[in-house]
């Protein structure tokens, strides 16, 4: 019942001074996976597809913001798997409206999860998703449409539907225009639009 400010997290459409403060290159496919580092949340299966995608995609740069108790879990896998050059753990961040525009794809590796803001700041920002499938992410993700749905745990398929978004830009921008239309119900003014006639029938019926 919180909803997503447009304001905040919208499209720009210049987006390389913000990848240049990231340390982005141009030739860099970013993703973005936010929240808190823990065993729900999932990264390992994030770190584990970007394993089997450093071959196919040279420039992948894997961005982690979020701190958490898997933290150095996460650490010792990234070192394990060689991905130093890879994985970035960006710390807990309050400027995610200045990064999340910047990345080319945002996921979430939820094996639980109610309505995923994070996605929804990514669609506002025209940026196809990637979710494991679970009760919330279901509800943001059309199949295809607006991004792609994984099993958790499912890295293989992670991976591919990455690669399948990074060979594709027309595809990207589709996904990206589609979500950024999804978005719209999940806006503060939407959800308040749609509070206000339920509030008021209780007031009245009060």
């Amino acid at each position: 019942g919180v909803g997503v400010s447009p304001e905040r997290y919208q499209p720009v459409s210049d987006s390389a001074p913000l990848r240049e403060r990231l340390g982005l290159a141009p030739g860099d496919f970013a993703v973005l996976c936010t929240g808190e580092l823990n065993a729900n949340k999932d990264q390992r299966t994030l770190i584990c597809a970007a394993a089997r995608l450093r071959e196919q995609i040279p420039g992948l740069k894997v961005l982690l913001a979020g701190n958490g108790p898997t933290e150095e879990a996460l650490r010792s896998q990234i070192r394990e798997l060689h991905l130093e050059d890879t994985v970035r753990l960006l710390g807990y961040r309050t400027d995610l409206e200045t990064i999340v525009p910047a990345v080319d794809l945002v996921v979430s590796c939820s094996r639980r999860e109610g309505l995923g803001l994070n996605l929804i700041e990514a669609m506002l920002c025209r940026r196809p998703i990637i979710a494991a499938e679970n009760r919330g992410h279901r509800e943001l993700v059309a199949e295809g449409i607006n991004g792609f749905l994984f099993a958790p745990g499912d890295a293989d398929t992670l991976a591919r539907r990455i690669h399948d978004i990074y060979s594709d830009p027309t595809l990207a921008a589709r996904m990206g225009q589609a979500g950024y239309d999804r978005a719209q119900r999940y806006t503060v003014d939407a959800v308040s639009d749609s509070l206000i006639p339920i509030l008021l029938g209780e007031v009245s019926h009060g």
